[in-house]
């Protein structure tokens, strides 16, 4: 996080297809026009004085400083862990920090089979003995911790030698890009900051935007109130919780864990941000956002089973008002439940099959709308806000002729980013599992297309793709000598 770095703000969301305005650019899990604004300035200067700083001059703030002051580090892999020293007091918080690093743990043994580098004995069994270790990880042994305040966790918890080797080989390994094999000489560890509680979350990013005043209008955002992540220069910042149901009252004090609702949503999305983060770690620009904001939803549907982040598609706020209602079976004089989130139609199953049962069915209803045969399985039915209005948008989606095509109207968008976001998570599943012909032949060619990218980091995906194939990701009209069209002749046939 150096200050002379010219860019505050990257997002691994590609939403070229879509052309979004700055207002949808720069943020991560943003939910759109949020009722009440956070007082920017306010909470940047509660954060300089909750570290002793009020006052202060802006060049004599170091960031790293502070950093290592509020958090404990955990090198894991590719991934350099931060949580609040704070925050480690609370066991719920300690154990929200263990399956956090046990997914992150997960989702790179995943990533390497992806790329079939799972044949280095020894990282494999690394990965078994590290598995182990952070399963067992005890709250009450991070009480200590939160109070001593050490720097790094592992020496922290009294790890064995032989744990923090196999924490030294395989941190080596991820962060000199060999599991798609990288030519680097030096090790590159991506940066997380996991902010367990909404204050935490809202008053760094509003520090972020005191601390970079060229770039503060990214982050003194009115919509920051229901953020659930960001990227500070190359560190990525993941909130733990929702924004408050009662936003509406500048409620920024308390939250919703991200797993009231569903009990690995926490984990997903530091496995979505996580993935992306190791894209841009890897591959930097040179690799598409739809392709890889469409494997980061890949691999949290491997691991989990299913998809519940609130990263891709319409984000806008759905939450209600807590509620009371008399419950049968409880206590019957009522009670108060928490606010539920009514998803949308491409919601309904969590991303199960990869969305293909409602992409067929958008497909097909998006027949109704070609008025051109040659444009038959083209078009998917795209719905108004209401869902009483109707229009049919026509491929292609991806790849750069994607990137002249217009939005549709307002009362249109917010279906259009469900379906983009369930488009890209089919057809990158797609090339995975079945544009090889087989399943075996596809994950062969899919690794292939990693390590290709590995090897000549300059290269671009579509000359990539069209290099292991044989044809363009996509063309004017898709069809049989396109991978998009391939895509769509099969998916009107599932």
């Amino acid at each position: 996080m150096t200050r002379s770095s010219p860019l505050l703000v990257f997002l691994f969301l590609n939403f070229s297809v879509l052309n979004f305005s700055a207002e949808w650019a720069w943020t991560q899990g943003k939910v759109a026009a949020p009722p009440a604004v956070v007082p920017h300035e306010e909470f940047a200067l509660q954060y300089l004085e909750d570290h002793g700083l009020a006052g202060s001059e802006r060049e004599s703030v170091e960031l790293e400083a502070l950093l290592e002051g509020e958090f404990i580090r955990f090198d894991l892999g590719l991934y350099d862990l931060r949580f609040p020293f704070e925050d480690l007091a609370e066991p719920e918080s300690a154990d929200n920090f263990r399956e956090l690093a046990l997914a992150l743990l997960r989702s790179q043994e995943l990533f390497a089979a992806w790329v079939e580098a799972d044949d280095d004995k020894q990282i494999r069994s690394d990965l078994k003995a590290l598995k182990k270790w952070v399963g067992g990880w005890k709250a009450k042994s991070f009480k200590s911790i939160s109070e001593e305040k050490p720097a790094h966790l592992a020496p922290a918890l009294k790890a064995k030698p032989k744990t923090l080797e196999a924490l030294a080989r395989f941190a080596s390994w991820m962060r000199t890009g060999k599991p798609v094999q990288l030519n680097r000489a030096h090790e590159q560890s991506s940066r997380i900051l996991f902010m367990p509680t909404r204050p935490r979350f809202l008053k760094f990013v509003c520090f972020a935007g005191w601390y970079y005043p060229d770039l503060k209008s990214n982050f003194w955002d009115d919509g920051l109130g229901t953020w659930l992540g960001c990227r500070v220069q190359q560190t990525q910042v993941i909130a733990l919780q929702y924004a408050s149901p009662k936003i509406s009252e500048a409620d920024f004090e308390l939250g919703l864990p991200l797993n009231y609702k569903h009990e690995t949503v926490m984990q997903q999305h530091a496995v979505h941000f996580g993935t992306q983060a190791l894209f841009d770690n890897y591959f930097q620009a040179s690799f598409p956002g739809f392709a890889s904001t469409g494997l980061a939803m890949n691999l949290v549907l491997e691991q989990f089973g299913e998809l519940n982040t609130r990263i891709e598609g319409d984000l806008r706020a759905r939450f209600t008002e807590s509620f009371s209602v008399f419950v049968p079976g409880g206590n019957p004089s009522g009670g108060t439940l928490p606010p539920y989130n009514p998803d949308g139609r491409w919601r309904q199953n969590y991303g199960v099959d990869h969305f293909i049962d409602m992409l067929q069915k958008a497909q097909k209803s998006g027949n109704d709308h070609v008025r051109n045969a040659k444009e038959r399985n083209l078009k998917f039915e795209i719905l108004s806000e209401d869902t009483k209005d109707k229009i049919g948008l026509v491929a292609p989606f991806l790849g750069k002729l994607s990137l002249t095509k217009e939005l549709p109207e307002e009362k249109f968008l917010g279906d259009y980013q469900e379906f983009y976001r369930a488009y890209k998570c089919a057809f990158i599943w797609w090339v995975q599992t079945v544009a090889g012909g087989s399943k075996s032949r596809s994950a062969k060619a899919f690794a292939q297309i990693l390590l290709d990218q590995g090897r000549n980091p300059a290269l671009d995906l579509e000359s990539i793709l069209l290099e292991i194939y044989g044809f363009p990701i996509s063309e004017e009209r898709p069809g049989k000598s396109s991978l998009e069209g391939q895509f769509l002749a099969w998916l009107a046939k599932q």
